[in-house]
C-alpha cells in the first residue's frame, strides 16, 4: 500500500477532492485540513531593555546559539531518546 501526502490550498478543494476520493474507493486517512505549524512565540515581556535589544543584535545568523554543536548533539539526543525509550 501507497501512502501520499496532499497540500491544498482551501477548503473547497479538499471537499472536492474528498468526494473524488468517496467515488473512486481510495482511503483517506486525515480528514480534516492541516495547519501549519509554528513553533510558539517566547513570552519575553519580562526582559529587560538591554537584554532585548541582544537579542535583536545577535539577530537570525546563528549567533543566538553559543555552541550550535552542542545544541545539535542536544536535539538529536532527545529525539533518539523519543523514538527509542528504554525499557
Amino acid at each position: 500500500m501507497k501512502t501520499f501526502t496532499i497540500q491544498l490550498e482551501d477548503e473547497q478543494q479538499y471537499q472536492r477532492l474528498l468526494t473524488l476520493a468517496a467515488e473512486v474507493g481510495i482511503e483517506v486517512i486525515g480528514d480534516k485540513l492541516a495547519v501549519p505549524f509554528s513553533a510558539p512565540i517566547p513570552d519575553v515581556s519580562h526582559l529587560s531593555r538591554e537584554e532585548l535589544l541582544a537579542i535583536i543584535r545577535r539577530g537570525g545568523d546563528g549567533k543566538s546559539f553559543p555552541d550550535p554543536l552542542a545544541w545539535q548533539r542536544e536535539e538529536r539526543d532527545w529525539d533518539a531518546r523519543l523514538a527509542f525509550p528504554k525499557s
